[in-house]
């Protein structure tokens, strides 16, 4: 994808996969020369394309609820012709990119309550990020709703409830489900770091690669 001028919003409750570059420095997802408008990206997936992920250049952005996971390139690129282009993060997954989940070579970045793999985002626990984490996501699959999407464990994942509340938190994930449920049943109701709140999925397993052992973890069978 291709901006130029005068687009302001981007990319919002999709998932791009499985798109292919001739090197890995390109992205699927590519923004420059945004000639002062403001580019959002929302509530979006980019999984397992074969290049990387989002090229932002010379653009101010703002960059909320996306998840952005193995990607044979970089995660995110950013940078600024007059080093003084904002991307303000908030609210995201960055993990698992074959070339690192970040590189952000010029501008001003400001990430808050998003999360990194590799601890290459520049992300700080005062921000109420999660540097070098894992987020424990489900494969890319059909989680409800119109387009695939990677569901946190429901188990484990750190990125359940983490999320900033207020402006930041969107109202809706990447499916069309309501925001700021209690994910981790822990008694109190938060806004999900990614694409995705974890919400009403009762059972998942990996039968598809012939594994049985999450299904045998949620209906309580030791395998």
């Amino acid at each position: 994808m291709m901006a130029d001028s005068p687009l302001q919003e981007v990319l919002s409750t999709s998932t791009v996969s499985g798109n292919t570059a001739t090197t890995w420095s390109l992205s699927s997802v590519h923004a420059s020369g945004c000639s002062g408008n403001e580019l959002q990206i929302i509530n979006s997936t980019m999984a397992y394309n074969n290049s990387g992920a989002l090229y932002i250049y010379s653009c101010n952005a703002l960059v909320r609820h996306v998840t952005i996971v193995g990607n044979e390139g970089r995660g995110l690129t950013f940078g600024s012709y007059h080093d003084s282009h904002t991307l303000d993060v908030g609210n995201s997954i960055f993990a698992g990119n074959s070339n690192g989940d970040c590189h952000i070579s010029s501008g001003v970045p400001t990430f808050h309550n998003s999360l990194d793999g590799d601890d290459s985002c520049g992300l700080s626990a005062l921000d109420s990020d999660l540097p070098a984490t894992d987020p424990q996501l489900l494969p890319l699959r059909n989680w409800g709703g119109s387009t695939r999407t990677m569901y946190p464990r429901s188990d484990s994942s750190p990125v359940i409830d983490a999320g900033a509340g207020g402006l930041v938190c969107q109202q809706y994930d990447q499916r069309y489900h309501y925001r700021g449920n209690d994910g981790n049943d822990d008694g109190q109701t938060g806004c999900d770091i990614g694409a995705v709140e974890a919400d009403d999925l009762i059972f998942f397993d990996d039968l598809e690669t012939g594994d049985t052992g999450e299904w045998s973890f949620t209906s309580g069978v030791v395998p």
